[in-house]
């Protein structure tokens, strides 16, 4: 099949968004790829010079080529729509005989900022939510998470994951961080760690995130790269909350690609078994979070095997390639040669 793709330029939470073209390449498809300008800060830019602008116009799929596809695949459509309508206008994108999929970032419950989903509706024929609740609720489908383990692994040499004994040791000996948290520090963060870090003296917490941006911008891969190599690094990674509450974002899975051991709280969609794949903590007792950073830090072997569960459920169920072939499955039945997840209000199932 033919698709085009849209996002935006700059990283937002998460390189796997920005694995997708990549992944529907693997499945066999022609992609065209559309990438809207963003500014230092990681905003949409809606005012440019005349040779940005063109420079911009240059690097979009034409109509001609839209009006050849199956399918258009919109990630943050809430922050891509405005340029979809100045490059194509809504009545040429109506005509387009590709089905037009929209997939949302956010969750409906996230505390600062709001999807304006009925300005989406007129745009989009489906659409897939990271919030299963939000897939209810709207009438659409759930986007469980994804991750490109290609990119994210525990090491360079095997990127199957399946390392033998001389490797595993390898990864303990990199492992040169107590606890540490990797992403951005915002408000809600910063204050849990106001009543964690003194609970707890003795260990040191690393918190902070990664950019790399030159003058043409944010530089994705290395980007990626950066956080595959800080996150191999660490032996507790704590998953603080988001500001999308209800849902996991991608970082938590991201984690356990690359097979550190990861500690994160409970969220609705609840796909992570505790004990098994990770360990889930409750943000609003950040005593018990202090007894489990020691507790683990203290118990290597049993960190690491769960760890290595984790890492084995990722590869399993949460790859990019696996996630869009499931969406194709949805969107166009019969396209998809893998298995699919069976789909109900957002509870997902393990087909055979």
């Amino acid at each position: 099949m033919r698709i085009a793709r849209f996002n935006t330029g700059t990283i937002l939470s998460s390189w796997s968004y920005l694995a997708v073209a990549s992944a529907l390449r693997s499945l066999g498809h022609e992609v065209f790829e559309g990438v809207i300008p963003t500014n230092d800060f990681g905003a949409v830019m809606h005012t440019l010079t005349p040779h940005q602008y063109r420079r911009v116009l240059a690097s979009m799929p034409t109509l001609e080529q839209l009006r050849s596809c199956d399918i258009i695949l919109v990630s943050g459509p809430d922050f891509v729509m405005a340029w979809l309508h100045q490059l194509y206008g809504i009545a040429e994108w109506r005509k387009l005989g590709a089905c037009k999929v929209a997939f949302y970032l956010e969750s409906s419950g996230r505390e600062d900022y709001q999807t304006p989903y009925a300005a989406c509706a007129e745009w989009f024929d489906v659409h897939f939510y990271p919030d299963p609740g939000d897939a209810e609720r709207f009438g659409g489908h759930y986007l469980v998470p994804f991750v490109d383990i290609e990119m994210f692994t525990p090491c360079d040499s095997h990127s199957s994951g399946d390392c033998d004994e001389p490797c595993r040791v390898r990864h303990m000996q990199q492992k040169i961080y107590d606890a540490a948290f990797l992403g951005t520090l915002y408000t809600k963060r910063v204050e849990l760690l106001k009543r964690l870090l003194p609970l707890m003296p003795e260990v040191e917490f690393r918190a902070g995130g990664v950019a790399v941006r030159d003058l043409s911008g944010e530089r994705h891969r290395e980007w990626a790269q950066l956080v595959v190599s800080n996150l191999r690094q660490i032996k507790v990674h704590v998953g603080l909350p988001s500001v999308n509450s209800r849902m996991l974002v991608a970082r938590p899975f991201e984690t356990m690609a690359c097979g550190t051991f990861l500690l994160t709280y409970k969220t609705d969609d609840d796909l992570l078994r505790d004990g098994e794949h990770c360990r889930i903590y409750d943000p609003e007792k950040p005593g018990e979070l202090a007894e489990m950073i020691r507790y683990y830090l203290a118990n290597e072997g049993e960190r690491e095997a769960i760890a290595r569960a984790g890492l084995e459920e990722t590869r399993r169920h949460y790859s990019s390639t696996q996630r869009m072939a499931e969406v194709l499955e949805i969107v166009c039945p019969g396209s998809n040669p893998l298995p699919v997840w069976s789909e109900t209000l957002g509870q997902m199932q393990h087909s055979a």
